[in-house]
């Protein structure tokens, strides 16, 4: 995809080099080459039906993205909190994150709050406005705490929050008091606590999860098995949640994809729908020129120069 689009952008200015360069001798002087290399009025002229052959590619390429996605199936986008479907020519968008989801993750912030506050002042005296900011962070915690018993919480999640905020504002207490903190103090703090941190956040993905399945599972029931059979996804996030994404691990299992098939395209750092949906075209048509070039759907998945790169790296001295 982004090699792809990489190519693009080389295939212009790889034949403007090339085409500048194609008369100099390489045994020639550098003054020399630099001299044929600098621009005039015939070398553009020469170099006009280059730059309108890469602009009629480029045009192709995009009127055939369009077509694929137009004569494609369904597309659904997970959008932050939203499931979006694009089908029969209708779009449909709810809200699906449920509220709890959101509670579990805020509760984990605590102690990762604490680890921020306190990580670059460490093994020194912590100054007035420091202690002024954990003093303000230990009465929001009091507050976050007396929210528990209110929320629509299982005992045991119950338990959990309480165990976090409880543990990170004995923490802070401590630091307060001292004013100050050790590295290996901290060090074991996060230590200590990291294990809840992680079973809360099994909790939060069992909650999202089922509510994501349920809406996908109700839009599957209102689609054909056809329609179904033809279904992408695209998946927004950042590069920070690439990496074991949940939803693109519950639509892999659910659609039972391989890497091969690419029905689920995850968006890093592209979060307008539009966009988004030309990322899905160019995954597509990518696809197929790997196929088709090089009997490789993946081909065009990766840098087009890596082969090349590393084998011509390899014959570099180890000492450059």
């Amino acid at each position: 995809m982004r090699a792809w689009r990489r190519f693009q952008s080389a295939v212009a200015g790889g034949l403007i080099a090339c085409a500048a360069l194609a008369n100099v001798d390489r045994a020639q002087p550098p003054a020399v080459a630099a001299a044929a290399d600098s621009p005039t009025a015939a070398t553009a002229t020469a170099l006009d039906p280059l730059v309108e052959l890469n602009s009629a590619f480029r045009a192709a390429y995009a009127a055939h993205r369009a077509d694929k996605l137009a004569a494609g199936g369904p597309v659904i986008i997970v959008s932050g909190d939203d499931l979006v479907l694009l089908a029969e020519g209708n779009r449909t968008q709810v809200r699906f994150s449920p509220d709890i989801y959101h509670v579990l993750k805020t509760y984990s912030h605590a102690p990762l709050a604490v680890h921020v506050m306190l990580v670059g002042q460490t093994d020194r005296p912590l100054d007035d406005a420091a202690i002024g900011e954990l003093q303000d962070f230990v009465r929001l915690l009091g507050a976050a705490e007396e929210q528990i018993d209110k929320l629509p919480l299982a005992d045991d999640e119950r338990r959990a929050q309480r165990s976090l905020c409880e543990k990170s504002r004995q923490f802070v207490d401590e630091v307060i008091a001292a004013r100050q903190v050790a590295g290996e103090r901290l060090e074991q703090f996060t230590r200590d606590i990291g294990p809840e941190l992680l079973a809360n956040a099994e909790r939060a993905a069992r909650v999202q999860l089922d509510a994501l399945d349920r809406q996908v599972q109700t839009w599957r029931r209102a689609l054909c098995p056809e329609a179904w059979g033809q279904l992408r996804v695209i998946v927004e996030g950042s590069h920070t949640v690439r990496q074991g994404n949940l939803a693109v691990q519950y639509f892999d299992r659910l659609l039972a994809t391989s890497e091969r098939e690419h029905r689920v395209v995850f968006t890093e750092g592209i979060y307008e729908e539009p966009r988004a949906l030309a990322v899905l075209g160019t995954v597509i048509v990518d696809t197929r020129i790997g196929a088709s070039f090089f009997d490789d759907p993946q081909r065009m998945h990766r840098d087009l120069l890596a082969d090349a790169a590393a084998k011509y790296l390899k014959s570099w001295p180890a000492t450059r």
